[in-house]
């Protein structure tokens, strides 16, 4: 069930144009909307939720600004990205979309970040000979709760806004193939090469898919926009993917 059951896009002139659910499925492509004030609450909410992170687990970062101003400036340059392709203006559109959204955002980024604390997590596609117990089970769990997340969401496209599912999957599924011709490419033709796809970038990759007023969906932008912040800022943030000889 949404929250809401209409869309209001401003224009320059200070109309606005309401449209219903119903009109929004016979909308040709899918409506890019930008407006400046809530762009700016948006990267306000990451930034102090970085900035609370920082001060708790890297507060090194505060005596270094070169450093602190790369990864400020990574999450401002992907922060605006997503927000405009993954429809968070219409989704966080009120104040009070924010009551949900910041508690889970803020939780996802402190239990990931014990996550990566934790030595048995630290591992990559092309070596799961060497994956701990709890990672041969941590794993597949979280990727398949990921790709249960992911199929929810392509099938509410499908039912909700038939016209944009095509789009809508191939943005989708060209990601993973490429991290699977990576990953062929390490194990098959050229030897002992590791690809690790950093776990912000999974984080990232689906919060642009998060896009619909449902509290699922509105969940899981939370948790997953959450990964992408707490990686941005805690890892190597300067590379999407390390494909190194070990």
């Amino acid at each position: 069930m949404s929250y809401t059951d209409s869309r209001i896009i401003s224009f320059n002139n200070g109309q606005e144009l309401q449209l219903e659910e119903p009109l929004l499925q016979n909308v040709k492509g899918f409506l890019l909307l930008f407006t400046p004030i809530y762009a700016i609450r948006f990267m306000g909410i990451l930034t102090l939720n970085s900035l609370l992170f920082i001060s708790i687990y890297h507060q090194n970062l505060y005596s270094n600004p070169s450093e602190l101003g790369e990864r400020i400036s990574i999450l401002y340059i992907t922060g605006l990205l997503v927000y405009l392709l993954g429809n968070y203006e219409y989704t966080l559109r009120k104040w009070k979309d924010y009551l949900l959204f910041v508690p889970i955002m803020i939780a996802s980024m402190f239990i990931f970040y014990w996550f990566g604390t934790q030595t048995y997590f630290h591992n990559n596609l092309s070596s799961r000979k060497d994956w701990s117990d709890v990672a041969k089970v941590v794993y597949p769990i979280s990727l398949s709760l990921t790709a249960l997340v992911l199929l929810y969401h392509l099938h509410y496209t499908f039912s909700h806004y038939r016209n944009l599912f095509s789009l809508y999957f191939k943005a989708m599924i060209l990601p993973l193939l490429l991290i699977g011709s990576l990953y062929t490419y390490s194990n098959i033709l050229s030897g002992p090469i590791i690809v690790h796809v950093h776990h912000w970038w999974l984080g990232y990759y689906v919060s642009f898919f998060t896009r619909y007023n449902t509290i699922i969906s509105r969940i899981s932008a939370a948790i997953f926009l959450g990964i992408a912040v707490e990686g941005i800022i805690d890892a190597d943030n300067t590379r999407l993917f390390i494909i190194d000889k070990p």
